[in-house]
């Protein structure tokens, strides 16, 4: 199955950490992005996202960016 699509999930908190691990192990999608307000926390959880994904078997890229969100390009926010 071809993998495309971007997705952002705001809030890297609990169920927005969550929600972005799971939409990575779903391997549907080719980007997930978690923004968060709190600088240094969605990087940090993307990092370690990315790397478990050998481990648990995806290759959906997570990226973590404390900037504003745009809306551009993305599938679904």
């Amino acid at each position: 199955m071809a993998r495309s699509g971007k997705v952002t999930v705001v809030g890297a908190g609990f169920y927005g950490s969550t929600t972005a691990q799971r939409l990575a192990e779903f391997d549907v999608l080719e980007t997930v992005v978690l923004t968060d307000i709190v600088e240094g926390k969605p990087e940090g959880l993307a990092l370690d996202l990315n790397q478990s994904r050998p481990i648990e078997g995806f290759e959906t890229l997570v990226i973590g960016q404390t900037t504003g969100l745009d809306g551009s390009g993305y599938e679904a926010i």
